[in-house]
């Protein structure tokens, strides 16, 4: 039989009643001896009927499972085991909703639209505009009067997209993008590329631009 290494007390058997020591620290203390003696202890890391334990509320991975589960799609049933072409359509729908929304701004950029410009954008004090070699213009009125002038110096303006790619989730997303800018201005024209992020917020069902930075 193999010993016990050296320095530790075997564990007391189910019948024995506690050593001194551990009665003087019982007493000492005022706690009762655990009920789950040797043989009656539950395997670590088990909980009641050998179910996993739960994780406390303030956990890390706790909390990042509670995140994950958040972004989950609300229009899909059905718990955790939701069906993979499920979950691919409804990314394929809101891939087409965020592009539509990208779409609308440079439409807007366009046609020199200050009125369908404001449609594109959350109206909140949080948004946030940068213009190429220009400083961040931040909060809606801002950047309203940026596009204001940004049009009424602009007589033709042509832009092509390419390139647009899409990260998202329930109710932020990403697009970058390489904006083709032609522009004629004060008798001149302008030629340009520049690579844009912008970024969405979904606001009452729509998306709504929060963040348009385009540079070099």
């Amino acid at each position: 039989m193999c010993g016990v290494p050296s320095g530790l007390s075997p564990a007391p058997l189910p019948d024995q009643a506690p050593s001194g020591t551990e009665r003087r620290y019982l007493e000492s203390t005022g706690r009762k001896r655990n009920s789950n003696t040797a043989g009656n202890r539950r395997p670590i890391g088990t909980g009641q009927n050998g179910s996993l334990p739960r994780k406390a509320a303030g956990h890390p991975r706790a909390q990042t499972a509670v995140l994950l589960e958040s972004r989950k799609p609300k229009s899909l049933k059905g718990g955790r085991r939701h069906r993979k072409s499920d979950m691919q359509e409804f990314l394929s729908e809101q891939q087409k909703e965020i592009l539509e929304a990208n779409r609308s701004f440079y439409s807007a950029f366009e046609k020199l639209s200050l009125e369908q410009m404001k449609q594109c954008w959350d109206p909140g004090p949080d948004c946030m505009c940068i213009h190429p070699r220009q400083p961040a213009l931040v909060g809606f009125d801002e950047i309203m009067e940026s596009w204001r002038l940004i049009f009424s110096g602009t007589s033709y303006m042509e832009i092509d997209v390419k390139d647009a790619t899409v990260m998202a989730g329930m109710d932020l997303a990403v697009v970058h993008c390489i904006e083709s800018v032609m522009a004629v201005s004060g008798g001149q024209t302008n030629r340009g590329q520049v690579r844009a992020t912008n970024v969405f917020r979904k606001l009452d069902d729509s998306w709504k631009m929060i963040l348009h930075h385009a540079g070099g």
